[in-house]
């Protein structure tokens, strides 16, 4: 991005004033897998927009973070109905839910990977992988 932005400058005159770079902080989807702290996130950033600034001979502009799914994430759930389930021997078993990149965007876009459970039965022992396929559509409700 600041090697646009020194491309930017350098072909129409534009000055980066204010860099933000979203939202996005880590938190943890999966039991084996907790989210590093705040602060190497922060460290992280901070140190590669001086770096490549540096090199790139820009201005430190003003840093914009957006911390939202980091303070909100364990706040609430998605609660989804299972349509089908499909499963291939040695393979994989899918279930189709109904839900999909409007609730939740990060495994279709980033290939995140989340635990989930039955919310009927949240102290039933874990039963395996299953890979679930978003937008299920259930004929019922229509």
């Amino acid at each position: 991005m600041l090697n646009f932005a020194a491309e930017m400058r350098k072909k129409y005159g534009l000055e980066l004033k204010e860099l933000d770079t979203g939202g996005g902080f880590a938190v943890q989807y999966t039991l084996d897998k907790p989210a590093p702290p705040t602060a190497v996130f922060a460290e992280h950033i901070t140190s590669t927009i001086i770096k490549e600034c540096k090199k790139n001979g820009l201005e430190l502009p003003k840093l914009i973070i957006e911390p939202g799914r980091e303070i909100v994430a364990r706040a609430g759930v998605a609660l989804y109905t299972i349509g089908v389930i499909k499963e291939i021997p040695g393979v994989r078993t899918y279930a189709s839910v109904d839900g999909g990149m409007g609730d939740n965007v990060c495994p279709a876009l980033y290939g995140e990977k989340m635990e989930a459970v039955l919310a009927n039965r949240m102290r039933a022992r874990d039963a395996g992988e299953v890979t679930i396929r978003e937008n299920f559509v259930n004929p019922a409700i229509f």
